[in-house]
């Protein structure tokens, strides 16, 4: 084998100095932007506080300068000549580390064992209401059957001196299903549901009704059909799923940290509220400290007796503060854009607060409506939060993929969660549905999926699988 050198011409992107900081700025989160912005104040001599409120930085002495600049000489610490990638890595591991504080709050569990503590349940009867609340999903529904919990308890000789019966497992579970919050401890969506109006004072007995017996109309707003069946007036029946619909279908997921982030420690970055009858789009700049130029520095730039290399030296400062400035417009408009485009396109949403009510969007699509390329949409959405009148979210919760309808149209994977989800729990215990089942109904509506798709969304439902419901149901 001979070995020789050969020229090859490539291209590839070089990113500047500028450049590389404009895309750090932009995928930083308003709290690791706020640190970086504090440190470039700290770094930067000709950065200043554009506000009366915060003391000026005395200016620098020449003197100071050229001490300034052997430091930087010796520790080649030029602010700009950061290693992008270096810091991407840095970015990621704090998000992990905040991601770490966010799962050591307190869980579902955690909440009802110490409701449970509180209680004076005898022995028997506290470990049978710790298993059960072991059992409980995400969502706070318990999926196993009493009689597979009883089984598995009467296998736990070393706690339980006797064998026990599903009556008195579902003695527990019925005390269980006082704690908050309302609603705990449901073996499906209707017995969730009543739970909830049973703890209310003034609640309907059409409300129950309604619930007990057409629950999947509701689904479907055949308000007309109940009413008809019901005998009651149009106005009631509204007035009654006015009620049913302020009900949390899921009650545990008020401490689930998958979607819904309801930690004080992350900060939104973009603010959606309803102020009365008008919506209002707030990028959050609280904490973000206000930068201007430092006159002095522009004047000593000018001066004739000021050497060439402090000049040259604050020439290289004035741009990286200006361009550090420019960066930081930049990056608020891009994110008013992009959240002005995901308003409109999932105001469903925003209205009703219905997770089936999301809309496809991809970051291609995304890229084209705000004019800038998808991995700039990729940064601007990575690792940052939106607060909504519903919770505070991921900024990527809101780019769902789809599927095609036999339409012609798309329908988002989380519209078809929902619709997989409420078809198993409206399910008849003696018509259990396999995921053929489900995948022929969708298609049946227009929606083009496969059973193995339907198989995982369910599981990522975190819904049994038929066989192990018909046992739970049955």
């Amino acid at each position: 084998m001979q070995i020789r050198q050969t020229q090859k011409l490539t291209q590839r992107l070089s990113l500047t100095p500028i450049m590389k900081q404009s895309i750090h700025v932009l995928q930083l989160p308003i709290l690791d932007l706020k640190d970086f912005l504090n440190a470039q104040l700290e770094e930067n001599p000709v950065l200043a506080y554009d506000i009366s409120s915060k003391p000026h930085k005395p200016p620098l002495s020449e003197e100071k300068i050229r001490k300034l600049l052997e430091v930087n000489d010796r520790s080649n610490a030029n602010y700009n000549d950061y290693n992008s990638e270096q810091n991407t890595k840095d970015l990621q591991k704090k998000q992990d580390y905040q991601e770490t504080l966010i799962t050591s709050a307190p869980s579902l569990q955690d909440n009802l064992l110490y409701q449970l503590r509180l209680s004076q349940l005898k022995k028997t009867d506290f470990f049978i209401a710790e298993f059960l609340i072991s059992h409980l999903d995400d969502n706070g529904y318990l999926q196993l059957s009493l009689e597979e919990i009883t089984q598995l308890l009467n296998k736990e000789h070393r706690v339980i001196d006797k064998q026990l019966s599903a009556k008195e497992v579902e003695k527990v579970l019925f005390f269980i299903q006082t704690f908050e919050p309302a609603g705990i401890a449901a073996r499906n969506l209707k017995e969730c549901l009543l739970l909830q109006l049973n703890l209310k004072k003034n609640s309907s007995g059409l409300s129950q009704k309604i619930i007990k017996n057409h629950l999947v109309d509701v689904a479907k707003k055949r308000i007309s059909y109940i009413s008809k069946k019901l005998k009651r007036p149009i106005e009631e029946i509204q007035k009654s799923l006015e009620e049913i619909a302020s009900l949390e279908p899921k009650p545990g997921r008020a401490f689930s940290q998958e979607q819904v982030v309801r930690i004080a420690s992350i900060a939104p970055d973009i603010l959606i509220h309803k102020i009365e009858s008008k919506w209002e789009i707030i990028i959050n700049s609280r904490g973000l400290p206000p930068l201007r130029i430092n006159n002095h520095y522009k004047k000593l730039l000018t001066a004739k007796d000021t050497t060439e290399e402090i000049k040259q030296y604050l020439r290289d400062k004035i741009t990286s503060a200006q361009s550090l400035v420019k960066a930081l417009s930049q990056r608020e408009d891009t994110i008013k854009k992009l959240a002005k485009y995901i308003f409109h396109i999932q105001k469903d949403f925003f209205i009703r607060g219905d997770i089936a009510a999301l809309k496809p969007l991809s970051y291609r699509k995304m890229a084209k409506l705000i004019n800038r390329n998808e991995s700039t949409v990729s940064r601007v959405v990575n690792n940052k939060y939106i607060q909504t009148p519903y919770g505070t979210f991921k900024l990527n919760f809101f780019f769902s993929k789809h599927l095609s309808t036999t339409e012609g149209g798309k329908i988002s994977t989380e519209q078809i969660k929902s619709l997989i989800y409420d078809m198993i729990h409206e399910e008849n215990p003696k018509n259990i549905l396999k995921d053929s089942d489900i995948a022929e109904i969708l298609k049946r509506q227009g929606v083009e999926i496969a059973r193995r798709t339907v198989a995982k969304y369910r599981e990522g439902l975190r819904i049994a699988p038929c066989h192990q419901r018909k046992s739970q149901k049955g």
